[in-house]
């Protein structure tokens, strides 16, 4: 009986949309006015108790195709009387309390395509706001903004809508979640600015929008440990007000139009594990108080427009394991201070200004791929890089380097690239013995370069 019943009442709300189509198309091709044989037919032959008894069959993935059919429609499904009797028919009103929802159901995909008061009474009715945890990714809702009823969920710890396919702003009632510890929108087309949230937020991701503006110092305020806004269009400089983030052990910034210098501010980080500013527009000097950062394991700010010599303090950074400066135009020579970084693994600082010589004090690294090609570097290859036991590539190409490749390189078993084309003349050293092979073939190809 339920399935005639939606049947005929979705047949005759097509035929009123079809009508108001209709005298939309004479209206538009004839001036005339609509005489009454030509009126649409309209909800307000029957007192609204009987339409919203009517309506209330009709499944919820179909009434909202017809929301603007008329204004009295869109008054009957934006009640509460029929949300309850619409949803009492389809969905029931007993669910079990749960704690977690990690896969939306075929109603969940459909709540930002309801009325707010339907929304909120559905969540109600699933017992929805005693949830600590959504994570819905891939959720492709119907409609594909984020559900403002969402800000209702005030236990909520975990909110995660990523891969969603969600568009249009961030909602203000996101500030209401105070419990809210995560927050995951990454992978969206969200656009606009981020909105005030909740202090209670320690994870942010917000990566792989078109959200833009400034970054607001709002968010830099919030008891944050990791912040990802990589991948959006913001602009701007970085925030002096970062130095609040005391807490961060991971800040990505990259791949933004984030201009102006690098704040020393950024030195009251203390806990940074990973720093992640490339792919911007920043300029000026990398400041010496990076050298404060001393947990960080992985610094990015290639791809800007830096400049000026690097910092010295740069050796404090003893826990580094990789450091990428490419793509700069940093000059002055490399610090020897750089040899202080025993977990130093990758070393990228192609395409920048240096002058001067490869320091020595690079082979007490654990280097394994170093790359400084296209610079202005002289001199020797340094022979303490024999003593670099997992080093596997090395590229120095298109630099003012001349000498001979020491013969302590044929030690370095895991070898597998070196490039020196382009310099004034790097030959292999006469005293070279070739242990192996697989080192000889190597260092026969090196000649031809």
């Amino acid at each position: 009986m339920g399935a005639a019943v939606s049947s005929a009442v979705s047949g005759s709300l097509m035929s009123v949309s079809t009508a108001r189509s209709k005298r939309r198309a004479v209206s538009t091709l004839d001036a005339r006015p609509v005489t009454p044989e030509h009126q649409p037919p309209c909800l307000d032959v029957l007192p609204p108790e009987v339409w919203i008894l009517i309506l209330s069959w009709l499944p919820p993935h179909e009434f909202s195709r017809y929301r603007n059919v008329c204004k009295s429609f869109d008054e009957f499904i934006a009640s509460r009387h029929f949300a309850i009797l619409n949803l009492e028919r389809h969905i029931g009103l007993e669910h079990p309390t749960v704690e977690s929802n990690t896969a939306p159901d075929a109603f969940d995909k459909l709540l930002s395509s309801w009325p707010l008061t339907y929304q909120s009474i559905y969540l109600g009715i699933k017992n929805a706001k005693r949830l600590r945890e959504i994570k819905w990714k891939h959720a492709r809702f119907q409609n594909p903004s984020i559900p403002l009823s969402l800000g209702e969920l005030t236990n909520l710890e975990t909110l995660e809508l990523s891969f969603s396919n969600l568009s249009g702003e961030i909602p203000k009632a996101l500030g209401r979640l105070h419990n809210l510890q995560e927050l995951s929108l990454n992978y969206n087309t969200l656009t606009g600015d981020i909105p005030a949230l909740p202090p209670s937020l320690k994870v942010l991701r917000l990566n792989s929008n078109d959200l833009s503006g400034r970054i607001p110092d709002h968010i830099c305020s919030l008891n944050l440990e990791r912040l990802n806004l990589m991948h959006n269009l913001f602009q701007g400089s970085i925030p002096s007000s970062i130095s609040n983030s005391v807490n961060l052990t991971i800040l990505s910034l990259n791949g933004n139009f984030l201009a102006g210098s690098i704040p020393s501010e950024i030195g009251s980080l203390v806990n940074l594990r990973e720093l992640y500013l490339n792919n911007n527009n920043l300029n000026g000097a990398l400041p010496a108080t990076i050298g404060n950062l001393i947990r960080l394991h992985k610094l990015d700010i290639s791809r800007n427009e830096l400049w000026g010599s690097l910092p010295s303090e740069l050796g404090n950074l003893r826990q580094l394991q990789q450091l990428d400066l490419q793509h700069n135009s940093f000059s002055g020579t490399l610090p020897s201070a750089l040899g202080r970084l025993e977990n130093l693994v990758d070393l990228h600082a192609s395409n920048n200004r240096f002058t001067g010589a490869i320091p020595a004090e690079l082979g007490n690294t654990a280097l394994e791929h170093l790359y400084l090609y296209d610079n202005q570097l002289s001199g020797c290859l340094p022979s303490s890089f024999g003593s670099l036991a997992g080093l596997r590539v090395l590229d120095v190409s298109r630099n003012r380097l001349s000498g001979y490749i020491p013969s302590e390189y044929s030690s370095l078993m895991r070898l597998k690239e070196i490039h020196v084309g382009g310099n004034l003349g790097v030959v292999i050293s006469p005293s070279v013995h070739h242990e192996s092979a697989e080192y000889a073939k190597l260092v026969a190809s090196l000649v031809s370069k």
